[in-house]
């Protein structure tokens, strides 16, 4: 059911010590990649190499190094974090409140299936420019419904007043 992805991932983690600063490059994983496993290649991959980890996070770590996914995944991780904070607080029954969450939604279930999966030329673009598009909703939002407004103005008045 997972493809033999155990394998590829018992042979992937390995090298992820190996790429703790600096990764092998974008799109090299396949040269970083032990190609010698004459048994997997008969069996496993059908006569074919390695190419994908099929773990985003895994191949992000492999060609870009240990800092710049923690940066990724800081980034997305703010985005999740603050939809979240957004749409538990706007009203949902605006259009442009349900196009968010459902950018919001659909940028989730792509950083989950990331994990068992991984990025390609037909998915990526369409995820990329949902995050861009749910970042753009996101502010417009939070500028109509000043929502983080108060918030700050509440805690202005409390230091006045102590």
């Amino acid at each position: 059911a997972m493809s033999s992805r155990g394998h590829i991932w018992n042979q992937t983690i390995p090298l992820l010590k190996k790429h703790i600063l600096i990764g092998c490059g974008a799109n090299a994983y396949m040269l970083e990649y032990p190609q010698n496993d004459y048994i997997g290649q008969e069996y496993i991959y059908k006569n074919g190499y390695q190419v994908k980890a099929h773990c985003w996070y895994l191949q992000q770590w492999v060609e870009n190094g240990l800092v710049a996914t923690l940066a990724l995944l800081a980034f997305l991780g703010w985005y999740v974090i603050r939809s979240i904070r957004i749409y538990r607080r706007v009203d949902l029954h605006q259009r442009l409140s349900w196009i968010g969450f459902g950018l919001f939604a659909a940028v989730l279930v792509y950083l989950i299936t990331a994990l068992a999966n991984d990025s390609n030329v037909c998915t990526a673009p369409v995820f990329w420019g949902m995050l861009g598009l749910g970042l753009a909703v996101n502010r417009m939002l939070v500028e109509k419904e000043k929502l983080f407004q108060k918030a700050e103005e509440d805690t202005e008045v409390k230091k006045r007043v102590f």
